[in-house]
C-alpha cells in the first residue's frame, strides 16, 4: 500500500485535525503576536537552563 500511495496510484486519505490542534495553533500563533523578541529570548533562555540542567 505504501508503494501504491509513492507512486500516486492511490491517494492518502488523512483525517481532519480535532478542534484542540486547531486552536492550539491559532493560540501559538497569538501569543507569538503578543510577545515581544526579548520576551520570546527569555522564555527560551529558561527553557533551555531548565533541559540542560541535570546533564
Amino acid at each position: 500500500m505504501v508503494g501504491k500511495i509513492a507512486t500516486g496510484e492511490i491517494e492518502e486519505k488523512l483525517k481532519p485535525k480535532s478542534g484542540r490542534v486547531r486552536s492550539g495553533h491559532a493560540g501559538a500563533k497569538a501569543r507569538s503576536e503578543k510577545l515581544t523578541g526579548k520576551e520570546r529570548k527569555n522564555i527560551a533562555q529558561k527553557a533551555a537552563r531548565s533541559r540542560w540542567k541535570n546533564s
